[in-house]
């Protein structure tokens, strides 16, 4: 993940579980299009969910990622997932392998755009599917214009599938949006929007759906650190209250 401002009939316990996973699995990130060719990152994101559901409140998940721009189009990584959940310690969660392929030129064409993949491996005790995810990327930046700062707006459209004997049946569809103001490098506040609609064929109810919106603040240090704070609201009776999450990136 880069942060960097660039200038140029679906029954409610089948929903319950997909929310889960995509809890537990599945980090609330908003992806760039955009690759940098030979830079490798490493990258600790945490979620910490309030809840008034015992099951979820002080919920904790830990990703450990190791990334690298393999050429100017495309990116691959490899992350770890453990899972700290409120009645019992930290567990192996799964492996994940990302891929993010860029289509074209930064600034080539009105929108930037690229592709990712991403495939997950459960631990073993998890008795659980693998998931291929597939997402296409959007984003627009705009200059400055007077008083108002550059800003930077990015769309994900994700599609989620189960594998394996475990999965269940149907294609999960879920969407992600970031806007940001470049106040400095060190400082681009904003907004993150994360909604999960349920099946693509069939979308649930609107109180059975997920939907989170909070703001975000991020920002870069010395061309190496990067970071990024948020906290995200509940906007449905199905989703989590609240949401801290925190993304420290070092560059190689």
């Amino acid at each position: 993940m880069s942060l960097r401002m660039h200038r140029r009939s679906f029954s409610p316990l089948l929903f319950i579980m997909l929310l889960s996973l995509c809890c537990e699995a599945h980090a609330l990130t908003v992806y760039s299009p955009l690759v940098e060719k030979g830079v490798m990152k490493a990258e600790y994101q945490l979620d910490y969910s309030r809840d008034g559901n015992p099951a979820v409140n002080n919920g904790i998940r830990h990703q450990f990622e190791l990334g690298y721009g393999i050429t100017d189009r495309w990116r691959s990584a490899l992350s770890a997932v453990y899972v700290d959940k409120p009645t019992g310690g930290v567990t192996y969660d799964r492996l994940k392998w990302e891929n993010i392929y860029q289509l074209f030129e930064q600034g080539e064409h009105w929108l930037d755009a690229g592709l990712y993949s991403e495939y997950q491996a459960p631990a073993a005790k998890r008795n659980a599917p693998d998931v291929l995810e597939l997402q296409l990327l959007l984003q627009k930046s705009l200059p400055s214009d007077g008083a108002i700062p550059p800003m930077r707006h990015t769309l994900n459209l994700v599609f989620k599938r189960e594998l394996g004997s475990l999965a269940t049946r149907g294609t999960g569809f879920g969407l992600a949006w970031q806007s940001q103001w470049h106040v400095s490098d060190v400082f681009s506040p904003g907004f993150e929007y994360y909604g999960e609609p349920g099946l693509i064929n069939n979308f649930n109810v609107p109180q059975q759906q997920s939907h989170q919106l909070g703001p975000v603040i991020s920002g870069e240090i010395n061309h190496r650190f990067e970071y990024q704070l948020g906290w995200l609201y509940g906007l449905t009776r199905t989703s989590v209250n609240g949401l801290f999450k925190l993304v420290i990136e070092y560059k190689f």
